[in-house]
C-alpha cells in the first residue's frame, strides 16, 4: 500500500506493507484522509530541524533529556535521538473509508460499514489502515465520506470546550482562529455563548466574524487587552 511519510523536512510517498489486524482494531480501506495544515506543516519543519535548533526553540527539552541520559547512559540515549531523527514518520490523523476486517473482539463495527476514524500515526495518510475500536465511529447516512474525514478535527474543538467546562451565556475568547478556532467558534455560537476571537492575522479574523464571533481583536494591537476587558 501507498503512505505519506515526513522524514528530515520531506513529505515522501512510499509504498509499504499493509499493517496487520491487531486485537481491538478494525481495518480499514480509506476513501479520504483529512489534512490539518497548521499540525502538519508543523511536523515537518520541526522533522528537518537539527538537535541544537529544537533545544534552542524548546528549552525544555534539555531536562527530559538529562533524566533520559540519567537512565539510558549517554551513548544509548545519543543513539536512540539519532535513530528517531532518521527515520520517517506517518503523519495524518483523522480519515474515513470502508471497514475490510474486524479483530475477533470487536463487536459494533462489520465488514463494509462506512466509518470515520481518529488518532496519530495509526489513522494516518494511507490507502489502508489499522485504528482502535475506541477511536472509530460509524458514518450517518446523511453524510459523505469526505466530509466525515474531518471528524477528528471537530472532536479536538468540542474536547477543548468540554474541558473549559462552559454554560450557557458565558464569555468566551478563542484565541487563534485557524481551523481549530473557526470550528469551536461555531460551536460556540451553537450553545448560546458570547464569543471574542483572538489572532495576529486580520484575514482569519474576518473569518472568525464570518463563522460567528461576536466581536475580534488583533493581538498585535498595543490596547487589544484592554479592549477585551472592556467589551
Amino acid at each position: 500500500m501507498k503512505q505519506i511519510l515526513i522524514k528530515k523536512g520531506h513529505i515522501l510517498t512510499e509504498q509499504l506493507p499493509e499493517p496487520p489486524l491487531q486485537k481491538g482494531c478494525v481495518k480499514i480501506r480509506v476513501a479520504y484522509s483529512c489534512i490539518s495544515a497548521g499540525t502538519e506543516l508543523s511536523n515537518i519543519s520541526s522533522s528537518g530541524t537539527g538537535i541544537l535548533q529544537r533545544v534552542i526553540e524548546k528549552p525544555e527539552t534539555i531536562k527530559r533529556a538529562f533524566s533520559k541520559i540519567s537512565k539510558m547512559g549517554l551513548k544509548a540515549y545519543w543513539d536512540s535521538v539519532q535513530t528517531e531523527l532518521s527515520e520517517a514518520k506517518p503523519s495524518g490523523y483523522s480519515l474515513a473509508g470502508q471497514v475490510i476486517a474486524v479483530a475477533d473482539d470487536v463487536q459494533n463495527f462489520k465488514e463494509g460499514d462506512l466509518v470515520a476514524a481518529a488518532g496519530g500515526v495509526v489513522a494516518a495518510h494511507a490507502e489502508i489502515a489499522v485504528v482502535p475500536k475506541n477511536l472509530v465511529t460509524p458514518i450517518p447516512k446523511h453524510v459523505s465520506t469526505k466530509d466525515a474525514s474531518t471528524a477528528a478535527i471537530g472532536s479536538i474543538a468540542l474536547q477543548g470546550i468540554r474541558r473549559a467546562n462552559l454554560e450557557f451565556g458565558s464569555n468566551v475568547a478563542v484565541i487563534g482562529t485557524g481551523l481549530l478556532g473557526l470550528i469551536t467558534i461555531q460551536l460556540l455560537k451553537a450553545n448560546g455563548m458570547q464569543v471574542t476571537g483572538i489572532d495576529i492575522d486580520q484575514k482569519r479574523l474576518e473569518l472568525a466574524q464570518k463563522c460567528g464571533a461576536d466581536r475580534v481583536f488583533n493581538a498585535d494591537e498595543d490596547a487589544f487587552v484592554n479592549d477585551v476587558i472592556t467589551w
